[in-house]
């Protein structure tokens, strides 16, 4: 059995119970890919910087949905994000690229 048994995770409950650890377990559900999909943009949506960590880790995992996570850190706004985004300024995916652009100029900061 997964992380979640045999239930499929309810990203939209997790995200009104506002449970970040429940929706960073719900990027590890193998079952459904929107289901990571959903849980990274719910990720984004509550703005918790405790999310950031997760998806830095989890971006070389996401092949072609890396902008997904990108998209996220930049709506948490957080400047632990910076790091993150900056070693994926020269990804091989305009769409990438273009996400970090938006992200870094949504958290600003002097570093950028």
């Amino acid at each position: 059995m997964g992380l979640f048994g045999s239930a499929k995770p309810d990203v939209a409950q997790l995200e009104a119970k506002g449970d970040i650890p429940g929706l960073i377990k719900a990027m590890q559900y193998k079952n459904d890919v929107w289901i990571p999909i959903k849980a990274i943009q719910a990720l984004g949506r509550l703005k918790d910087a405790r999310a950031v960590p997760a998806l830095g880790s989890t971006l070389p995992s996401l092949g072609g949905n890396r902008a997904y996570a990108i998209i996220s850190l930049g709506e948490i706004g957080d400047e632990s994000a910076l790091e993150i985004l900056f070693n994926y300024l020269a990804d091989e995916s305009h769409f990438v690229r273009a996400a970090v652009v938006d992200a870094l100029g949504k958290i600003g900061g002097e570093k950028c």
